[in-house]
């Protein structure tokens, strides 16, 4: 036994000396334009431009001064202005059935552009939030839309919460309202769910399996409140109100919170395969996509007990 823990120590301490730092060049191509725009219907075209960094070069963003210039179906339409901190806003509101391209050039950068469009608005058919099924969860929602069988389409579901209290404040000696939003979550358990895509707060899919249906979605929505605990026991009441948007999303929108997810997933696993986020700029980085929704909102009131 001595012996094979003897030779056990001999092998770990060679193994340990055979440790060697290596230093890998990774090739640099420059610094390039990061483009980000999510067009939005009915709203006008807002575009993020900075400037990337070196793999080994921090977190802190450059906004290059830039001059950014959207065109609308093939024409040059206007210049964004610039508000600061590399955002530039425009004029024109977002439309269906429109091609978008957003320009963005800079001094010593290699002009960069992008180009999508505004996919049409998702067909709901109902939504409903299950109060008779609340399981462990906060909502229940039960989902049906009707799919268009000449596109192939793309879906994300998000959910926005903003929670009113009233409480009795000791100190003043009367009620003080106050309005919080916390995180919000959503899950399902439907095959069209990637279990890969965790880290998203909503649900992404499209319609592969469904192409041309009318489809049923079952998923469930949380939110997480950490609060003062003499708050929440000097609760009057608390108003929950909630807003599910269903979207329908252009496919690089998808493709680009898909691949994004998938990076959040592998983190800095030295183990993992390597994930490269997706883009759809010329000459940069980033990524111009389209999104059209509805949305519906519910409200639930509650008293302390609730939350127990």
């Amino acid at each position: 036994m001595k012996k094979h823990v003897f030779i056990a120590t001999i092998i770990l301490f060679f193994l340990s000396a055979c440790e060697k730092t290596i230093y890998i060049d990774i090739p640099d191509n420059g610094r390039k334009l990061v483009i980000y725009s999510t067009l939005i219907k009915g709203e006008p075209v807002e575009v993020s431009v900075s400037q990337s960094n070196h793999v080994y070069g921090g977190d802190e963003f450059t906004y290059p001064a830039a001059t950014v210039t959207l065109y609308i179906d093939g024409q040059k339409t206007e210049e964004l202005s610039n508000q600061g901190n590399g955002i530039y806003l425009g004029t024109s509101i977002v439309e269906p059935n429109k091609t978008y391209k957003i320009e963005a050039i800079a001094q010593g950068l290699e002009t960069a552009s992008a180009e999508n469009h505004l996919p049409t608005q998702p067909d709901v058919v109902s939504l409903i939030n299950n109060e008779d099924n609340m399981q462990e969860y906060s909502m229940t929602l039960d989902l049906t839309l009707n799919d268009n069988a000449s596109t192939i389409d793309y879906y994300y579901i998000e959910m926005f919460v903003e929670l009113t209290f009233s409480y009795y404040d000791a100190t003043l000696g009367k009620d003080v309202v106050e309005l919080v939003t916390p995180m919000a979550l959503l899950y399902s358990d439907d095959p069209i769910i990637s279990d890969k895509l965790w880290a998203l707060n909503g649900l992404l899919f499209n319609d592969k399996p469904f192409n041309g249906k009318q489809y049923r979605l079952l998923f469930y929505g949380d939110s997480y409140l950490y609060y003062n605990d003499e708050k929440m026991k000097a609760l009057v009441t608390a108003t929950e109100n909630y807003t599910i948007r269903v979207s329908s999303v252009s496919q690089s929108y998808y493709q680009y919170m898909y691949s994004l997810a998938l990076f959040a997933e592998v983190g800095e696993s030295p183990f993992a395969e390597p994930v490269q986020v997706y883009t759809n700029v010329t000459n940069g980085f980033g990524f111009v996509g389209g999104l059209n929704y509805q949305e519906f909102t519910f409200e639930n009131v509650s008293t302390y007990e609730n939350y127990q």
